[in-house]
């Protein structure tokens, strides 16, 4: 598991872990992928979006975070 560190807003890709925000806690699903090996494939653990209020609006967005699945820069991550 690692934690997301710091916010990158030009990070918005075709394969890219869309919706992170600084505090999310990501599972590693693969190491080392994407063009020089410098993306992690991830997603957000469910977990780190326990508590949040669910509304209608906001229910789409919360289950692509639990089940979204894509890359994300490793050197935006922190080990927990």
């Amino acid at each position: 598991k690692v934690r997301q560190a710091t916010l990158s807003n030009m990070f918005d890709g075709s394969k890219s872990l869309m919706n992170v925000r600084e505090g999310d806690v990501l599972d590693i699903l693969e190491e080392n992928i994407g063009p020089n090996n410098m993306y992690h494939l991830c997603r957000i653990a469910p977990q780190s979006v326990k508590g949040l209020e669910i509304t209608s609006k906001s229910s789409t967005q919360l289950r692509n975070q639990i089940s979204g699945v894509g890359w994300y820069p490793k050197w935006y991550l922190e080990q927990i």
